[in-house]
């Protein structure tokens, strides 16, 4: 299972960024939970509709599992229709401390 969380920077100590579309970079945590490998995401910046393309990033990638804070409808449209689990963490935790809820079975799922 390849998991996905939304983040500010590029390692576990980078702050969770609530705004999944908006997100700098998708931090992708292979199966074995070790290997993490920074995405940088290309709609950042873009006008409108930015969810949908970035569903579009993580498909690529293969990610079964996104943790965020927020998604708009049409991205979780999207995120549902890949197949793509959604949990939601609090704001203001780093991508470690988001994981170690996610493990605790402790954050709420979305979608």
């Amino acid at each position: 299972m390849i998991l996905c969380v939304t983040a500010r920077g590029r390692g576990l100590d980078a702050l969770v960024e609530p705004r999944f579309g908006r997100a700098p970079f998708f931090l992708m945590l292979e199966p074995d939970g070790i290997a993490l490998t920074p995405v940088e995401n290309p709609y950042t910046d873009a006008r409108g509709g930015v969810g949908p393309r970035a569903v579009q990033v993580l498909v690529d990638h293969h990610v079964e599992t996104l943790i965020t804070g927020q998604v708009g409808a049409n991205a979780v449209a999207a995120l549902k229709a890949a197949g793509i689990r959604v949990f939601t963490c609090p704001e203001g935790g780093s991508v470690g401390e988001a994981l170690q809820l996610f493990r605790a079975g402790r954050l709420a799922r979305i979608a």
